[in-house]
């Protein structure tokens, strides 16, 4: 890009200069050379603020993919660590065992101790709507995130979206990314592919 800038430069100023006798040259330079220097100057106004542009542009698309990158890391750490998946697999077992119907006020072992499932739940719903607010910003791409973990995110979306809409009677913005996105991926995930257990 530089060279072609560079050579457009070149075209407009060699023609100018370009005459065979050293008194073409002189009379030439007396006579444009305020038009000349004003045009000089122009040229060289224009080429600067496009190399800004330019140089603006090339910087805010690699802060966006650097922005994108640690997004995606981030949303890894929040959903496919361990503690995400022994949580997943307590709320799975309460639906299985419940048959449909979780009761997310009773306790379940955990590492030894007894927590209640609700705690588990608002820690899912709180990493799910983390991970669905930042696909909402578009700090990553809703494709990636649905390729990764549609069929997760819409698994458990199903065994809480009771306690969900409880929840947001008294609170409408209680997990509404990740409400909204999961009923959106829902629609798309083939249903053999939404069983639990």
């Amino acid at each position: 890009m530089k060279f072609v800038l560079l050579l457009f430069l070149i075209g407009m100023i060699v023609p100018a200069f370009a005459q065979n006798s050293t008194e073409n040259q002189i009379t030439m330079m007396n006579n444009s050379s305020d038009n000349s220097i004003a045009l000089f100057g122009i040229l060289i106004t224009a080429i600067v603020g496009l190399c800004g542009f330019i140089a603006n542009r090339i910087n805010h698309r690699y802060q966006k993919k650097q922005l994108q990158t640690t997004t995606l890391f981030k949303i890894y750490e929040l959903l496919s660590n361990e503690k995400g998946r022994t949580f997943r697999r307590l709320i799975y077992d309460e639906w299985k065992r419940s048959k449909g119907k979780p009761e997310f006020d009773r306790e379940v072992i955990y590492e030894g101790r007894s927590i209640p499932l609700i705690t588990i739940v608002e820690e899912l719903l709180s990493n799910y709507d983390k991970v669905c607010a930042m696909v909402t910003l578009e700090l990553v791409s809703k494709k990636m995130i649905f390729e990764l973990y549609s069929v997760m995110l819409v698994k458990s979306y199903i065994v809480m979206k009771e306690y969900i809409s409880k929840k947001q009677i008294t609170n409408r913005k209680a997990a509404l990314h990740y409400s909204t996105l999961a009923k959106e991926f829902d629609s798309k995930v083939p249903e053999n592919e939404k069983k639990i257990y």
